[in-house]
């Protein structure tokens, strides 16, 4: 998977001239696992993490290569009904991102273990804050 998802975005930084400070890594349910572990594992290429309604991986603790994550950015959405994932869950990562001192923000939604249609609204404003920000700095 590992593979796969790195030939993907070497294929459509290529197609589109995308930036790897362009590129997030989302996952919903298990799949922000995935998108957890490649994002903390090689945050050079990424950046930032989006988990919805997911949770760290079990093994591989991020803060192993602490100076190189503190750049990633993380963007946690959780159902605040979700019985699959708590949300008590999500709010241990938070804790543990933020007391690593990333740049973490966790938003919880009316919903079960389902996308909120107000979730892909503020990923989509997180995302556009960071690109902003990168116009905004002095050259």
């Amino acid at each position: 998977m590992e593979e796969y998802i790195f030939r993907a975005v070497q294929q459509t930084r290529r197609d589109y001239h995308v930036h790897s400070e362009r590129i997030y890594l989302t996952g919903f349910r298990e799949g922000a696992a995935l998108a957890y572990r490649l994002g903390l594992l090689y945050p050079d290429r990424f950046a930032g993490v989006v988990s919805l309604n997911g949770t760290m991986p079990a093994r591989g603790g991020p803060l192993l290569r602490l100076p190189a994550v503190r750049n990633l950015r993380l963007f946690i959405g959780h159902g605040i009904a979700n019985a699959v994932l708590p949300l008590s869950l999500a709010r241990k990562d938070f804790r543990l991102f933020y007391a690593a001192g990333m740049g973490v923000r966790l938003r919880t939604y009316p919903t079960t273990h389902k996308i909120h249609a107000e979730m892909l609204r503020d990923v989509d404003r997180w995302v556009q804050e960071h690109i902003n920000e990168e116009h905004d700095l002095p050259m």
